[in-house]
């Protein structure tokens, strides 16, 4: 994480994004392997994220793109022996093309998805309906 987090510039999401909050796990593992393991989600919904953005104290220490999601077996994930859990799910992925880690690495997440008081782990800058398979970016109807 950089040095002094009241400098840093807040990120512009140009693309639909999960940020997933590793601040507990970023302390133990790299930002990969604390974003990519044993989530509560639905893989369908997750899965229209152009990419995954790991969030340590509110700076984006990570930017990936989950190419598989899977559940969170010992068979899918070997290397987490002793964390397979039961209804989650990890992906499989890859670092960011360069310019698109360049637009959001060390940068801070939007005030709104770092409000005091938000529990949830995954917060998600669009809306994905399920039953239409329609996918909407939040804010965008906000401001027209």
């Amino acid at each position: 994480m950089s040095d002094n987090r009241l400098d840093e510039e807040e990120a512009v999401f140009e693309h639909d994004v999960a940020m997933i909050i590793i601040n507990k796990s970023f302390e133990e593992r790299t930002a990969y392997d604390a974003a990519r393991y044993a989530w509560r989600v639905n893989p369908e919904v997750i899965g229209q994220a152009d990419y995954i953005l790991a969030v340590a104290y509110g700076e984006i220490v990570g930017v990936f793109i989950a190419d598989q999601w899977k559940l969170a077996t010992l068979e899918n994930f070997p290397e987490y022996p002793n964390v397979a859990v039961e209804g989650r799910f990890g992906f499989v992925g890859r670092d960011a093309p360069k310019e698109v880690v360049q637009r959001y690495l060390f940068k801070r997440i939007p005030s709104e998805y770092r409000r005091k008081g938000m529990a949830a782990p995954i917060r998600y800058n669009y809306e994905y309906n399920l039953k239409d398979k329609s996918k909407t970016r939040k804010g965008f109807l906000d401001s027209i």
